[in-house]
């Protein structure tokens, strides 16, 4: 199934972002990539914490 995808323009801690990157250094796993997978499993351990998350067909 091909997901739609969207830009992200975040700010972030200097330190946080390169220890960040020495993390996606260390797995061989660019940037885009392990950040996605965190969010994924940050998402995945909500859901499994507070149920589903319902997006209505109007979301922005």
């Amino acid at each position: 199934m091909n997901r739609k995808t969207e830009q992200l323009t975040v700010n972030i801690d200097s330190e946080l972002l390169h220890k960040y990157k020495y993390i996606c250094r260390y797995f061989k796993i660019s940037l885009r990539e392990q950040l996605s997978f965190t969010l994924l499993k940050y998402v995945n351990s909500f859901e499994e914490i507070n149920g589903p998350i319902e997006l209505n067909e109007n979301r922005r």
